[in-house]
């Protein structure tokens, strides 16, 4: 789901889809990382982001993510 059809599911059945993006970093440069998260984060979306690191476009986040370590299916929150 892309993040205009997002928009678009929220305008037809009022509530937001959780959006998940994978490897973010990987499929983007920096600039358009801001861009979907500066976007994303002007969304009442919930977002789950996963990555071996943590995309550089989330140090410059108003809004300090909730990380979170998973290794052999354990999942450990970080402060």
């Amino acid at each position: 789901m892309s993040v205009g059809a997002s928009e678009d599911y929220a305008d037809q059945r009022g509530e937001w889809p959780v959006i998940a993006l994978d490897d973010l970093a990987s499929e983007l440069d920096g600039r358009h990382q801001q861009r979907v998260l500066g976007w994303l984060a002007q969304t009442p979306a919930q977002v789950f982001i996963t990555a071996t690191e943590p995309p550089a476009a989330l140090a410059d986040s108003p809004t300090a993510p909730t990380r979170f370590h998973v290794e052999h299916g354990v999942v450990q929150r970080l402060d």
